[in-house]
């Protein structure tokens, strides 16, 4: 039914009984919304395809940090299909993003203990208390302190100067108690191997000290290195005896610097070494707490900031109570260190120190300080209630704004954090049928005569709704079953891990494990890869085993996996695009950086496949060195015409591009050849010698 041609928009806003005046910007018609005290047009009502929906816009600037598994992110780079971190302290998935320019004035609101002002429009909902409901500060006893009544969703022109909004603290546990070493992919083919005395590993108190310090103080040199001051000999002789007990090396120990005042003490491992680097990060900016230590038990969690605070801490008073700090330049690792600290029932307080270039030349890079009081489970301004983190607000400013900003919309809790704090996603959304029954107590249908409707079949994803259409909607596929993450079965992840497949690719194409599920099939222990379309719907997966099998891979019934590129949701066609035979088979691409990836599933072509490439400005493959690559770039060769693309092929016969090191896929990549150059020389028509020197 197209009510569009039966109702207009006017018709409907009088009767919903609403006097506002607005105007149409294109198709939408743009007011005050007419449900909330709206100081600037937010409130939209427009149609698609026949049926008209709603919209009040509320939302944060794109610099606005954002908590997501991936670690932080702006929000102007949050993508559909990102999970980010919700009020309930889990994450889930964002399903809807819509961005707009904003000139009008928005909300300044200075949160204690967050470190930074959060803007953000009139009408955004906050998680929050009033003043009056929380039953704390000066007088008040700690056996009175509580909350009185129910956490609320205040909008942000509503908040006030003492009213008190909630940190956002996972809720997620893990019970890791060994973790292996992949040494498959540390050592060397050739040549002596590196010893190790055991690549299965207790998460015990001396691994994660020792990894806390490494965090905090090591770096990778052929091996674990840590540098300290000489006043530092016991956390030396402490490296000494951890590495002996656990690894069975001896670490070597080097004086430099002036009068040789500093220390240098190096585990001389190069898997020991490799394995410190890939868990915890290269270099102080891209340090993070080892996935296995998140959300572990609070005693792990205690020994990894113990040895953190060796490295890096300091120790303080102020108004004779006791707190320490940490600092780092790695914005993953401080809001990382903050869920720790709320997870030990400390309350972290954040300070920045902008990057400048002091009067020497030397540039300094934006610090991120992090506090806490270890004997009190409150600060000034905050407290913890009813395990809650609560922290005031200070000061609410209206300012002038002109820029470009952005909602979420994310399912289930339709929630997020942004600072730290929890936040309702955007404002009130979707078919104008859920409108009239929620203001006027019957269905938009039967308000305006309209017949029977089933209301059910309306759309089915309202919140992805938008004015351009996919090119090819495909039949959704969904898994039932117990679906769980990747990170709870230590043998797959080590298998996954021995393929250079880490926990960023995992988290990117959203990969999991499947103990005991149904996808059109019975599926048992096997890992499962979502294939999407181009509006982010799931239309297949990849069904991997990881164990001996008869099938290592399936694919659900009437896959649909060939009438499309693979991560097509996420591709730029302004881009170049680098495809692979098949999906793991793009896992060190991803680890070098590159995003505009895609596979075919096997060596051949579907039309609609095709159609897609040529969309592309720039097509690379990256092939297998064997007769199914080969089949698969002549066949290329012929379908694209006259249509120029690059060969990148592995140097060694018969290896695909999940064989090579990220230094050779490097090489071969930088070395990459145009197919007709790759063909005149195959059949021999030219030698290689002349293909620099011959002008086309």
């Amino acid at each position: 039914m197209d009510v569009t041609n039966t109702l207009d928009i006017k018709a409907i806003i009088r009767g919903l009984g609403v006097e506002s005046e607005g105007k149409y910007s294109g198709d939408k018609f743009l007011m005050r919304c007419p449900f909330h005290n709206d100081s600037n047009p937010s409130f939209n009502i427009y149609p698609y395809n026949g049926q008209y929906f709603y919209k009040c816009f509320s939302c944060f600037p794109l610099n606005t940090e954002i908590i997501t598994t991936t670690g932080v992110k702006l929000l102007g780079n949050i993508k559909i299909d990102d999970y980010v971190l919700t009020h309930k302290g889990r994450y889930k998935k964002v399903v809807g993003i819509k961005e707009q320019k904003y000139t009008k004035k928005m909300i300044d609101l200075k949160i204690a203990k967050i470190g930074k002002n959060i803007k953000t429009t009139f009408n955004h909902k906050f998680f929050a208390y009033k003043k009056d409901q929380v039953r704390y500060g000066r007088g008040v006893p700690k056996t009175k302190r509580k909350i009185i009544g129910e956490l609320q969703e205040i909008k942000a022109e509503n908040l006030e100067k003492g009213d008190w909004v909630i940190l956002s603290k996972e809720n997620l546990y893990n019970n890791i108690t060994t973790i292996e070493i992949a040494i498959n992919k540390y050592i060397k083919k050739y040549g002596k191997q590196p010893y190790i005395k055991n690549n299965s590993l207790k998460v015990s108190r001396d691994l994660v000290w020792l990894l806390g310090f490494y965090v905090a103080e090591g770096s990778y040199l052929r091996g674990s290195m840590f540098t300290l001051h000489e006043d530092e000999k016991f956390l030396v002789n402490e490296i000494i005896r951890i590495s002996k007990k656990i690894f069975g090396i001896t670490p070597k120990t080097y004086s430099y610097g002036y009068k040789g005042k500093s220390i240098q003490v190096l585990i001389p491992n190069v898997i020991i070494g490799r394995w410190f680097r890939d868990i915890c990060g290269n270099h102080a900016e891209n340090k993070v707490i080892p996935s296995f230590i998140k959300n572990n038990s609070k005693s792990i969690l205690q020994d990894f900031l113990d040895g953190y605070y060796s490295g890096d801490g300091t120790k303080y008073k102020i108004y004779n109570k006791s707190k320490k700090t940490i600092s780092t330049i790695s914005i993953n690792l401080a809001y990382q260190i903050k869920q720790l600290l709320m997870q030990l029932d400390f309350i972290p307080y954040t300070t920045y120190e902008s990057g400048h270039i002091d009067k020497n030349g030397s540039l300094h890079k934006t610090a991120y300080r992090i506090g806490w009081n270890p004997n009190n489970k409150s600060l000034k301004n905050s407290v913890i209630l009813e395990d809650k983190t609560l922290c005031r607000v200070l000061n609410t400013e209206i300012i002038e704004s002109n820029l470009n900003v952005r909602d979420l919309s994310v399912e289930e809790d339709h929630s997020y954090t942004v600072y730290g704090v929890s936040v309702h996603n955007c404002g009130e959304k979707g078919h104008i049928n859920s409108l009239f029954k929620k203001y006027k107590g019957k269905s938009f249908f039967n308000f305006f005569n309209l017949g029977n409707y089933i209301e059910e079949n309306l759309y089915k994803n309202e919140v992805n709704s938008g004015y351009k259409k996919p090119d090819r909607l495909l039949t959704e596929v969904k898994v039932t079953g117990s679906l769980l993450p990747v990170q709870t079965n230590n043998q797959l992840l080590n298998y996954l891990n021995d393929r250079n497949i880490f926990e960023n690719f995992i988290d990117y194409f959203g990969i999991k494990y499947v103990k005991k599920g149904f996808i059109t099939f019975p599926v048992y222990d096997r890992f499962i890869i979502p294939i999407k379309n181009i509006d982010s719907t799931v239309i297949s997966y990849e069904i991997r085993a990881y164990k001996k099998a008869k099938k290592k891979l399936l694919y659900p019934k009437q896959s649909k996996n060939k009438d499309i590129l693979f991560n097509i949701n996420n591709l730029d066609f302004d881009k170049p695009i680098y495809l692979t035979e098949g999906i793991l088979d793009l896992c060190n691409l991803f680890t070098l950086g590159y995003r505009n990836i895609s596979c075919f599933f096997n060596n051949d072509i579907s039309d609609l496949q095709l159609k897609y490439l040529k969309r592309f400005k720039e097509i690379n493959i990256l092939m297998d060195n064997d007769d199914g690559g080969e089949t698969l770039i002549s066949k290329l060769d012929e379908l694209l015409d006259d249509r120029e693309f690059y060969i990148i092929k592995p140097e060694k016969e018969g290896d695909d591009p999940a064989d090579l090191t990220l230094f050779e896929t490097d090489k071969i990549i930088k070395n990459k050849t145009l197919s007709l150059d790759y063909f005149l020389k195959k059949y021999g028509l030219i030698y290689e010698n002349e293909i620099e020197n011959l002008e086309w």
